[in-house]
């Protein structure tokens, strides 16, 4: 009889999509790495910001950056000092990119991004933005992350000063906080690691697929399957909607154990 060891049990599996929408380029990132024993895995999301095709552009260099951050350097440190390390490297790359267009006279641009690592049973982040990470577990989801967005910082100051705030929906949708920001000082992380169980999932997705889809439909979606086809299967009901405007989506999962 082979006897399997417990941490083999808890193997994670990925999967990912995206789908440009109706946009012209695709301005989202992303990268998943294997499961390594003692390094890990990462998951990286990038959504740029800025003009469309420079978007892009900072969306990838952010993604690139975390990508050989952590494929470069030896897991010695804590989940919360590399997750922040990981985004703080992609805080470095845009701000290259920004010296270098601002020689060129283009604009800057930025990204909302999030960086994810399991190791072991163990799972941390940091992100900064609007890209947003769930965890999805007995049928519920619940997001880890805080948005850096302006509506949700006009209710916090509503709530605590009792007064309404009197903000434009199109303003309110902006991001207060993003990867390549000049004074960038909001970064959220998760400084105790969330301790997952078999059959948990971690979503990760970009800001196109905000109130397209109902929760109870992203739990169904990607809450069953195997991770790579429950990823498509987001992509495909978006698709299926034939939405005159639809921004880029981009939809990462990562399941623990069988």
């Amino acid at each position: 009889m082979v006897i399997q060891q417990p941490e083999l049990l808890q193997v994670p599996r990925a999967g990912s999509a995206q789908w440009r929408g109706t946009r012209r380029e695709q301005n989202d990132a992303m990268f998943l790495s294997d499961y390594d024993p003692a390094r890990g895995m990462l998951i990286a999301l990038a959504d740029g910001i800025g003009l469309e095709a420079d978007a892009g552009n900072a969306a990838r260099a952010a993604v690139e950056a975390i990508r050989n951050d952590f494929l470069r350097k030896e897991p010695m440190e804590s989940l919360h000092r590399q997750t922040l390390r990981l985004i703080g490297t992609a805080h470095a790359a845009i701000r290259g990119l920004n010296d270098r267009n601002e020689a060129e006279g283009l604009p800057p641009v930025g990204a909302a991004a999030a960086c994810l690592v399991i190791r072991g049973r163990r799972a941390g982040f940091s992100s900064a933005g609007n890209v947003r990470l769930f965890l999805i577990r007995g049928g519920r989801m619940l997001q880890l992350n805080r948005d850096h967005l302006l509506s949700l910082e006009a209710e916090e100051r509503d709530i605590l000063s009792g007064e309404a705030p009197d903000i434009d929906p199109e303003w309110a949708k902006r991001v207060t906080a993003f990867i390549g920001m000049d004074g960038l000082q909001k970064v959220d992380c998760q400084q105790t690691p969330v301790f997952l169980i078999p059959r948990d999932r971690i979503l990760v997705m970009s800001s196109g697929l905000y109130g397209v889809l109902s929760e109870e439909e992203i739990i169904e979606l990607a809450g069953n399957g195997p991770p790579q086809q429950a990823a498509e299967a987001v992509i495909g009901r978006v698709r299926s909607l034939g939405l005159l405007s639809q921004s880029n989506i981009s939809v990462a999962l990562v399941q623990m154990g069988q």
